[in-house]
């Protein structure tokens, strides 16, 4: 079986992300990848794993140990090697401290070594659209350019996505257990700006 573990987004942010998604689809002609996935932020990437229960444990264990701290998503990007435009993660300290922390344990307890772009150059981001073509690549990001993106929130939540064979499920999902939980009334801070009406909050 194939696992990963990610950072599960608040509403509005997934909200935002899902339309950016569907109006790169609309572009390129026609629904991609991209749309079968829960939006996330990834920690660990997708790995291969013999048994669930020791895992999830482990996932059960992380939950009761971290503490939240803000993300802020900084503009759109994209990794042009690998037909991949994404939300930017601004650099973040504690961030890629927890996905160190991830990626040392996993070494440590089950023997699950990191994946050749999981190293220094490990560049945090949340897909719009992955496995495009250079054209539509060029289609997707004249598409999406009139969008100024200011987007921050206190992550909460953890999630233990699963693949199935046929598409990537989250599994699992547990809200963090230290520190103060989100008041759910207020929604995560977002800036659109000199948008497309249809892409507008």
């Amino acid at each position: 079986m194939q696992l990963g573990y990610a950072i599960l987004l608040p509403d509005e942010i997934h909200n935002l992300l899902r339309r950016l998604q569907l109006t790169v689809a609309r572009q390129c002609g026609g629904p991609h990848a991209a749309l079968q996935q829960i939006p996330h932020l990834t920690l660990k990437q997708p790995f291969d794993a013999r048994e669930l229960g020791p895992l999830e444990a482990y996932f059960d264990q992380l939950v009761t140990t971290v503490q939240p701290f803000e993300i802020r998503y900084c503009g759109i990007n994209t990794f042009e090697e690998d037909g991949v435009i994404f939300l930017d993660v601004e650099p973040n300290a504690e961030l890629d401290e927890l996905r160190r922390r991830v990626l040392a344990e996993l070494s440590d307890q089950f023997h699950i070594k990191p994946r050749d772009i999981e190293d220094d150059r490990y560049h945090h981001h949340s897909s719009i659209a992955f496995g495009l073509s250079p054209d539509e690549l060029a289609t997707a990001v004249a598409a999406l350019r009139p969008i100024a993106v200011n987007l921050r929130f206190t992550f909460d939540t953890l999630g233990l996505f699963y693949n199935t064979g046929d598409m990537w499920i989250v599994y699992k999902r547990a809200r963090l257990l230290r520190g103060p939980r989100r008041d759910r009334r207020a929604p995560a801070s977002y800036l659109l700006a000199d948008a497309d009406p249809e892409l507008s909050c």
